[in-house]
């Protein structure tokens, strides 16, 4: 395997390891997926610095998340890399017995570094494309 091929391959890992790292509320997961752990997360109307602002912020929010990460490119130069993922995040909250699912379809625009042999990301700035509410029921 080629190292840009590898590096593909760790950053592709990362893009999934973030989305599990949030849908579990795991701070700890969640700051790996920083570069020095430091997290950098800007979106429509926020600014999030700390992992456990995040999950506790999506703990307090929604009883459930599902981040389905999906099409992503990213430029390897060095030990630095610039791209974007695709991603439906589910979001499912409970309010007053009444559940609802909020869909944002996103692009992740992020700035990568290879800090220790390990990629992470530096600065992911969340675009939300679109979004969709609507009625849930839960099965048994």
């Amino acid at each position: 395997m080629t190292q840009n091929a590898q590096d593909q391959f760790e950053i592709q890992d990362l893009i999934y390891l973030y989305g599990e790292a949030v849908d579990e509320r795991d701070p700890a997961k969640l700051a790996r997926c920083f570069a020095n752990g430091q997290v950098n997360i800007t979106g429509p109307g926020f600014e999030m610095k700390e992992a456990v602002a995040v999950t506790g912020m999506l703990s307090s929010m929604y009883e459930w998340t599902m981040h389905a990460m999906h099409n992503h490119r990213y430029t390897v130069e060095g030990n630095k890399a610039r791209g974007y993922t695709y991603c439906i995040a589910s979001h499912v909250s409970n309010k007053d017995g009444q559940r609802s699912k909020l869909d944002w379809y996103v692009r992740y625009e992020d700035d990568l570094a290879k800090v220790g042999g390990r990629w992470g990301i530096v600065r992911r700035n969340l675009v939300v494309a679109y979004q969709n509410v609507a009625p849930v029921s839960t099965l048994g």
